[in-house]
């Protein structure tokens, strides 16, 4: 969570801004869901104890094809739960949403929390959501597997960070991008500059990537 403001107008964007003498832009809440890790504490935790996070016993997939072979590979742990109630989603709509922005609303939330800020307090206040991504495997399975009319809502992927922007009722812009490898810098140089041009006080900066098909990874081979 990065933010910048000159005189902060509550306690609240006090906090969330974290401003210096030179109005310098700084990170005041970090998070982070990797591969064998719940968080930056157990990740930083396996990095010094030199831990292989990548290589797992079990094979990714259960497919035959010869190219869907992954002897090393990083699992995200509790990929499957989420907590819709918290978030105030539908069941419904919960079940048909994709699970990359699900585990977005709860990194979110993470950063927040150790920013030092509660959501609540940023209820209608000036903050941007800006969120890199790549290709969204679930949302043509949400179409063809539950008609219900939350597949849109559940998989598009603007709702990456559109859903972060509705449940804390942010004001700010809203942008979910696509620019490959570099889309999580791209999109904190997004908001950064939207920071710095008045267009909002703090800002939500996240890049995510799940695979969760192995067409996806022959494709990468091929």
């Amino acid at each position: 969570m990065a933010s910048t403001s000159d005189e902060p107008s509550s306690k609240s964007e006090e906090c969330a801004a974290a401003t210096t003498p030179d109005d310098s832009i700084v990170i005041s809440g970090m998070s982070a869901l990797m591969p064998g890790c719940r968080g930056l504490d157990e990740f930083t935790e396996k990095l010094y104890n030199m831990e292989n996070l990548v290589s797992a016993p079990e094979p990714r997939w259960k497919c035959n094809h010869p190219e869907a072979e992954a002897p090393r590979h990083g699992l995200i742990p509790d990929i499957e739960r989420f907590d819709a109630q918290f978030f105030m989603i539908h069941y419904r709509l919960a079940n048909s949403t994709d699970t990359m922005s699900r585990k977005l609303l709860e990194q979110a939330y993470q950063a927040i929390i150790d920013a030092g800020v509660s959501p609540t307090e940023l209820s209608g206040k000036r903050v941007g959501v800006f969120i890199a991504t790549g290709i969204t495997e679930s949302c043509k399975l949400f179409f063809s597997t539950r008609p219900r009319g939350f597949g849109l809502m559940g998989g598009s992927r603007s709702m990456a960070a559109n859903r972060i922007s509705y449940w804390l009722n942010a004001k700010g812009p809203s942008y979910t991008l696509d620019a490959s490898c570099s889309g999580s810098l791209v999109a904190l140089e997004m908001a950064t500059d939207a920071i710095r041009h008045g267009h909002c006080d703090a800002a939500i900066v996240s890049g995510a990537r799940l695979m969760l098909h192995p067409t996806n990874l022959i494709h990468y081979r091929r």
